[in-house]
């Protein structure tokens, strides 16, 4: 018996963005235009609740001069910028076969990296 590797899914029809066309920075779209009242909601907690731990962390070692929640936050960030882009990206780092479809998540606000973070390659795409 001849075992096939898994067909990839279409992300466009995951989460109706197409990767060809979407921007590879940054693109912003209008909080009211977005398909739930909840995605702009869940937006601006991330957003508040990063910023008024950071605010915390500064003000506790300015205060204490304890480092530790200070450490805790950045290392959250190295966490983002080191681990994350193999995992939403494994074409780039030749990681696709090992590490595949991770998450397709909806359109927000703001959104980086070819409108989600995790597009295919062409290469990808015809598996």
């Amino acid at each position: 018996m001849i075992r096939r590797p898994p067909r990839r899914p279409d992300f466009t029809a995951l989460s109706g963005v197409d990767c060809a066309t979407a921007n590879p920075l940054v693109t912003i779209r209008n909080p009211a235009a977005l398909d739930s009242w909840t995605q702009p909601v869940l937006e601006l907690l991330m957003v508040a609740g990063a910023i008024a731990a950071l605010v915390h962390a500064v003000l506790w070692w300015r205060r204490r001069g304890d480092a530790s929640n200070l450490g805790l936050w950045l290392a959250i960030v190295v966490y983002v910028l080191i681990l994350e882009p193999p995992l939403y990206f494994p074409d780039w780092f030749g990681l696709d076969d090992q590490v595949g479809l991770i998450f397709v998540h909806n359109v927000f606000t703001v959104q980086f990296l070819f409108d989600r973070l995790r597009c295919t390659s062409s290469r990808s795409t015809r598996r």
